[in-house]
């Protein structure tokens, strides 16, 4: 055995209510358990307390048994065997460049150098981080910060490799290298693995995973094989989680349980075998090519990013772009492609390394340094991907009416915006509370909220749902298409969450190496697969279904394709 918890439970600092209820939990060595529930439902509580920073580090109370190895790990004396991936990499980065933070485990470990060298080369070619070894932390992007805080603990090869939401920054190709990677750390050191997951990246692990345990309000309400799992509708639901969409739709084609399939070629193996001829020609689109009526909003010409240094890094490379009012464009790419480089600088945060670029935002000039953000702020405003880089007050209703406050607003204004925007959000019994004690998705909320109250034209969400569940985005994602379409706000969606922009984006820009490499309606540019294969991006996987199939290049959404086979599977 492994791990071991018996009626574990576990609370933060005085609390009384317990995150963590009487769990018991078995897990042999070398195997692959996936953690599931939704938003607050105990898992990183769980890796917290099998790790001992709770109550080593955390001030709180924890009480059970807990063993690695054999080993009794109540008292963090084994902490060491369990490497702990958390879901926010700015507090796990702990050295200025990227080599000297993979380098830093096996250096604590007391490594010779020969064997700290081979680590770190092995850590960096398995993460696609080779290139990146001079490169200073902090001017990672976020999924590539996330990339280095997994390559670090991989290169200290624990017994234990706990994974707190490792995908959910990566890139759809890299969250396939760094699956890879995790097998091959079972497979070759038989080190046990646990993934924490709330839903958006569980089609990549549900492969990988012999099993998945199930927790819900602190408590563990289910436990079996992956497969059975995720064949439990009525589970799923009641926690909050999206199936993988091969799944879901295998429950809206009413095909029998034991013919579930959890990937695309399960998927197509299966449905090929059931699919009647269609008299129609499946390969026409069903996505209109039209030109949104709005004038053009915000126009970027030749711009020009080099972030200085030793070695300098050239993040954007002549971007040329028109985005019109009204739009919902999703801009995707690979980690370091320039997706968030662009986005400052449509919020003036950045300005450009070139002077003849042009980037003119609702009429204002954000290419000249004199325009002070001030101005910018009414007419476009940018929602970091990680609310903790963002607020900075100490209560909602302070964090919520700050902005106003600058902007000289009249009282009973800010009273009236405050009121409306907290309702909006559900967050109306939450305004007096201190932002420190809010929850991962409450203080999303709040980033947005925050943002949303001085109602700009124009709204950039960088991975507005990431650490949600299923239910909490797609709340996240009702108000941000209402706000799009009921108020005709232009909206920009930064996220590696493809099954999010297929469903909800109206257009797509591409980038790769700091270029804008595709852009177009949603559906014609996932069907590009050649040219996404370049930048590290897969299409949903209803998409590659229906390619696979030969349906339809660029079918979206499960509904969409329930719709095209409802007609034409018959289950036998």
């Amino acid at each position: 055995m492994s791990v071991s918890m018996k009626n574990v439970s576990a609370s933060y600092g005085e609390e009384e209510t317990w995150a963590l209820k009487d769990i018991s939990l078995e897990v042999n060595r070398g195997e692959v358990v996936g953690i599931l529930g939704p938003t607050g439902s105990g898992k990183t509580t769980l890796f917290m307390t099998l790790k001992g920073i709770l109550p080593h580090i955390l001030p709180g109370r924890v009480r059970g048994q807990i063993s690695i190895d054999g080993k009794e790990a109540i008292t963090g004396k084994v902490a060491g065997a369990v490497g702990l991936v958390l879901p926010d990499p700015n507090v796990s980065i702990v050295a200025l460049t990227v080599e000297d933070d993979v380098a830093f485990g096996p250096q604590c470990m007391g490594l010779p150098t020969g064997e700290i060298q081979k680590r770190v080369d092995e850590s960096l070619e398995l993460f696609r981080l080779r290139g990146y070894e001079k490169r200073v932390t902090y001017t990672l992007s976020g999924g590539e910060s996330q990339a280095t805080c997994v390559a670090s603990i991989y290169s200290m090869k624990p017994r234990v490799f706990a994974l707190d939401e490792p995908l959910s920054m990566i890139d759809p190709v890299g969250r396939e290298t760094v699956l890879r990677a995790i097998q091959k750390l079972t497979k070759e050191l038989g080190a046990t693995v646990l993934i924490a997951e709330s839903g958006d990246t569980i089609e990549y692990i549900a492969p990988i995973c012999e099993r998945f345990v199930v927790l819900n309000n602190g408590q563990k309400i289910a436990d079996g094989p992956a497969r059975e799992i995720l064949q439990d509708r009525q589970l799923l639901n009641r926690i909050r989680i999206r199936p993988p969409q091969v799944t879901e739709l295998a429950y809206d084609l009413s095909l029998p349980k034991d013919k579930v399939p959890l990937t695309v070629e399960e998927a197509a193996a299966l449905i090929s075998k059931l699919l009647r001829p269609s008299k129609s020609k499946g390969t026409e689109s069903a996505h209109k090519v039209s030109q949104p009526a709005g004038s053009r909003i915000i126009e970027v010409r030749n711009l020009h990013h080099t972030f200085p240094g030793l070695r300098p890094v050239d993040a954007l490379k002549g971007i040329n772009l028109d985005i019109n009012q009204g739009e919902m464009v999703g801009l995707i790419g690979q980690n370091g492609s320039g997706k968030t480089t662009l986005a400052l600088h449509l919020v003036g945060i950045y300005r450009p390394t070139n002077p003849d670029a042009k980037v003119i935002v609702d009429g204002v000039e954000l290419h000249n340094p004199k325009t002070p953000l001030t101005e910018v702020v009414k007419h476009i405003n940018y929602v970091f991907q990680n609310p903790d880089n963002q607020l900075f007050s100490d209560t909602v209703e302070e964090e919520v009416t700050y902005a106003l406050k600058m902007l000289d607003l009249p009282q009973e204004e800010i009273d009236r915006k405050v009121d409306s925007i907290l309702t909006l959000y559900g967050m109306q019994d939450d305004r007096k509370k201190p932002i420190m004690y809010l929850t991962k998705d409450k203080k999303t909320f709040l980033a947005q909220a925050s943002v949303l109250v001085m109602n700009p034209k124009i709204i950039v969400v960088d991975e507005p749902t990431t650490g949600l569940d299923h239910e909490m985005g797609e709340k996240v994602m009702t108000i941000l298409r209402r706000l799009n379409r009921e108020e005709n706000r232009t909206i920009l969606i930064i996220t590696h969450n493809m099954n999010l922009v297929a469903k909800y984006a109206d257009r797509l820009v591409v980038m790769s190496n700091g270029q804008i490499l595709l852009d177009g309606p949603t559906g014609e540019v996932f069907s590009k697969t050649d040219a996404l294969k370049q930048c590290s991006i897969s299409p949903p996987q209803i998409t590659r279904l229906g390619q696979s199939l030969d349906l339809r290049p660029d079918v979206l959404t499960v509904e969409e394709m329930t719709d095209l086979l409802k007609d034409r599977v018959s289950v036998r």
